[in-house]
């Protein structure tokens, strides 16, 4: 393809429209944020992708992750004995003890989970919002 910018400034016009174009389809590729995340979009990181380890303790729990990006993130949330579930969602929804069953097997996690991480800066924990995986 061949263009032709005539007058003065063509090529500034080209660069501030390609620019704006590409800061459009960056936009479009972040993630908007669910209603239970509250900080600042500013302070606000997700990854998403494959959960790939588990291992639940009494006060912390630890997920590592292969992130779409193609990244391998791990996350520890801290919290009181047996209440990991309160920093979690299943779909959006409130995360329950029973949904457990649903992501984790006795020796850490089910084939195929996913999730987003959802990280505020300066937050204690992370935020994880399961996909629950096909049956």
């Amino acid at each position: 393809m061949n263009h032709r910018l005539h007058g003065r400034g063509g090529w500034s016009v080209l660069i501030v429209a390609l620019l704006c174009g590409s800061g459009a389809a960056l936009a479009q590729g972040r993630l908007a944020p669910p209603a239970f995340v509250t900080c600042d979009r500013n302070a606000l990181t997700s990854f998403k992708g494959r959960v790939v380890g588990l291992e639940r303790g009494d006060r912390t729990t630890k997920l590592r992750m292969d992130t779409d990006d193609g990244t391998h993130e791990r996350f520890t949330l801290r919290h009181a004995r047996g209440e990991a579930f309160r920093l979690m969602y299943r779909g959006g929804q409130p995360f329950r003890e029973a949904d457990w069953s649903q992501v984790a097997t006795a020796g850490g996690v089910k084939p195929g989970a996913r999730a987003t991480v959802w990280v505020c800066t300066g937050a204690a924990n992370p935020t994880i919002d399961w996909e629950i995986p096909p049956e």
